[in-house]
Order: C-alpha cells, then sequence, then structure tokens
C-alpha cells in the first residue's frame, strides 16, 4: 500500500525500479514495513510538461508554472508488448484496466479514440485538443515518462505535424492568390505552424525517451524516430531526419524481412533526404537499393497472391480471401508509388546535373516533396 499524509490506500503490495520508474505488483496485501519514498531524477533532461507548451491551436496563455508533473506521485505501471498494437497505419490501445487501475482511463481511452478518429477525417484542430486533454489527466496520473503516456504523445505530435503540413499548403494557397496587403498574415501563419512544428517535435522527443527505456516495446521506438525525421524535414533540419531515419531503420531490420515494405519506404526516405540536402553522391546508392528491394518484395507479393488463390480456392470463405487479397493488392499499391517517385525524381535529378550549379541546387530543392504519406 500508499502511505502519505497519515492515510493509507490499500493497493497491495509493488517493487519498483528507480531507474527505470516500472512498477509491480507482487501482493494483494499491504501489510508491509513503513518505506522511503524516492525520488528519480527526470529522464528526459528537462523538458517542460506539455501543459507549458502552448500551441497556436490554443486561445490561452500558459505559465511554466502551471501543472508541475514532476510534484505528483508517480504511478507507472508495467505493460509488455502485448498492451500495445502498433502497426503500420497507426497506434491503438487496449481498453482494458488493471484491477487497481485509474477510474479516469476508461474517459480518457474514449477520448484517445475521438483523436484518433479526428486524425483519419483530417479534423486536426479537434485531434490536437483531444489528445492534450488525454495527455494532461494520464500525466498527473501515471507520471510524465510512464510507458502509459507513450502513445498518447506520439499521436499528439503527428495531429501537431498533420495540421502544420495543412497549415503550409494553405499558406502557399494563398500567397499565390492575394496581394501584398494580407503579406502580415502570411506571415503570422508561419509562425504559427512553426510553433505547431516546435510542440511536435517535443511531444516525439519525450515519446522517444521513454521508449529509451521500453526494450520490449521495439515498434514504438521505431515509429516515433520515423515522425521525428518528418518533423526535422519540416523544420528544415535534414541532417537530423537522417540521423533518426538510420536509427529507425537498424531497430527495424532486427524486426521484420530485409525486404519488408517499411525497410523499403525507410530507404526511399532516405533517398529524398539526401536529395534534399544535394547530396548526389549519398543519393545514388540508396536509389538502387530501394529499386532492388522494390523488385524482390513486389515479386514476394504477387506469387503470395497466387498462392493464396491456388490454396484457399472455392473452399475459402470470400470474406477471408477476399480481405487477404485486398491487404497484398494495397502493399503493392503502396511500393509502385514509391518505384513512380523514385522514377521521376531520378529524372529531376539527371535533369539537375545538366544544369549550371546553381540552378540544378534550385531544381532539386523545389521538386524534394512527392506528396506521398508513406509512413
Amino acid at each position: 500500500g500508499f502511505f502519505e499524509n497519515d492515510e493509507t490506500t490499500d493497493l497491495g503490495t509493488f517493487t519498483v525500479e528507480l531507474n527505470s520508474g516500472r512498477v509491480k505488483k507482487v501482493s494483494s496485501s499491504s501489510e508491509v514495513i513503513p518505506y522511503t519514498r524516492f525520488y528519480t531524477p527526470d529522464l528526459a533532461g528537462g523538458i517542460t510538461p506539455p501543459s507549458t507548451m502552448a500551441s497556436s491551436s490554443e486561445n490561452v496563455e500558459t505559465t511554466q508554472d502551471k501543472h508541475h508533473v514532476g510534484d505528483e506521485k508517480e504511478k507507472c505501471v508495467e505493460k509488455g508488448e502485448d498492451d500495445f498494437d502498433l502497426e503500420e497505419n497507426g497506434w491503438e490501445e487496449e481498453a482494458e484496466e488493471e484491477e487497481w487501475g485509474w477510474d479516469g482511463e476508461k474517459a480518457a481511452n474514449e477520448l484517445f479514440a475521438k483523436g484518433s478518429k479526428a486524425i483519419e477525417e483530417e479534423q486536426f484542430v479537434h485531434a490536437i485538443h483531444c489528445f492534450d486533454d488525454v495527455l494532461e489527466s494520464r500525466v498527473l496520473f501515471y507520471g510524465r515518462l510512464s510507458p502509459m503516456c507513450i502513445s498518447t504523445y506520439y499521436k499528439y505530435g503527428r495531429a501537431l505535424l498533420y495540421k502544420a503540413r495543412e497549415d503550409l499548403v494553405k499558406g502557399t494557397t494563398s500567397r499565390d492568390d492575394t496581394g501584398s496587403s494580407k503579406a502580415s498574415c502570411s506571415n503570422v501563419k508561419k509562425g504559427d505552424t512553426r510553433k505547431d512544428l516546435d510542440l511536435a517535435w517535443k511531444m516525439l522527443h519525450i515519446a522517444r525517451a521513454i521508449s529509451e527505456n521500453c526494450p520490449w516495446m521495439p515498434m514504438a521506438k521505431v515509429d516515433t524516430y520515423c515522425a521525428l525525421a518528418e518533423v526535422s524535414m519540416e523544420r528544415e533540419d535534414i541532417d537530423y531526419s537522417l540521423r533518426a531515419r538510420f536509427k529507425a531503420l537498424a531497430i527495424l531490420e532486427h524486426l521484420v524481412e530485409p525486404d519488408h515494405c517499411r525497410i523499403v519506404v525507410l530507404n526511399f526516405h532516405i533517398f529524398l533526404a539526401f536529395t534534399s540536402a544535394s547530396k548526389i553522391g549519398d543519393t545514388l546508392p540508396y536509389a538502387v537499393k530501394v529499386m532492388s528491394l522494390y523488385k524482390s518484395r513486389v515479386r514476394k507479393l504477387r506469387k503470395a497472391l497466387e498462392d493464396l488463390l491456388a490454396v484457399k480456392g472455392e473452399n475459402a470463405p470470400a470474406a477471408e480471401v477476399g480481405s487477404e487479397e485486398l491487404s497484398l493488392d494495397n502493399e503493392i499499391d503502396v511500393l509502385n508509388n514509391i518505384f513512380t517517385a523514385l522514377e521521376n525524381k531520378l529524372k529531376d535529378l539527371a535533369q539537375a546535373l545538366l544544369t549550371p550549379t546553381s540552378e540544378a541546387s534550385a531544381t532539386i530543392e523545389t521538386q524534394s516533396s512527392t506528396g506521398i504519406d508513406l509512413e
């Protein structure tokens, strides 16, 4: 049990790992010898709580003193890899609560689901508000660096990134269609977008710090590094984007087969980053690698489709065959889009190499975006 301010809460007996902050329930009995509370230094290197980081979507100012979650009691719950379903298209959480869990977790899960749906519907401002509320509640209960908060940090960062991208597209359109009288509005919008990107980077950085101490969640670390790389590209920090991609690739290569679709995607984005940096010597090897992985993966997927139809035949339920076939077809479509984008980029590079140096750099930079969201 926990003893504080002359009151005892009968939750049972727990062991605590001070370095990781993980808590494990070892007994339902609370008859234990009184103990001393310990303080574990913040693992995130002094990052301020999320409630002190104002997003452009918020109309109220917050102070650095508001919601100092470091003063709250840490209540980390040890969860294994099975407690998180980290798929390529998103993060999903189980709604099941621990016997001694937080009563507000059900409401937080429902709000988390609303935020995820808002992202799918491209209602990014609503998603940001949802994840901000969920994060504030979970941080106050579990602790800022609890594994129970990692998916919320991740989704919050993603929502901010998507909103910033949307604002950038709208800002570009506005500059093309309006006169100089609205130039100041454009500058304000760019400032708001920068704030969203900075906050997205901070949210994802905290998620990365948590994942470093959660070896049972390797895919969470991969997803977080990929998201950080995307935010860094939008912030024009190509060097950090490349480092994050390389770290994600190094982890992923130990988790999936060599020609897995996500391996192809990561190598393609590394190719794009080198292209944006005008590092032609580093770009071409990754172009060759993407082509090789593409051919290997598509060949394997087409063979799997043939085997599926041959083995299942008429005896398999139509829904089962249709679902598996659709999944294989979708992956082939994604890979074909990557290959088409790669061919177009190589044509751009070839054209750029035939132009004067200054013009080549401008051509590469202006054509660095593919418009394909592959992560």
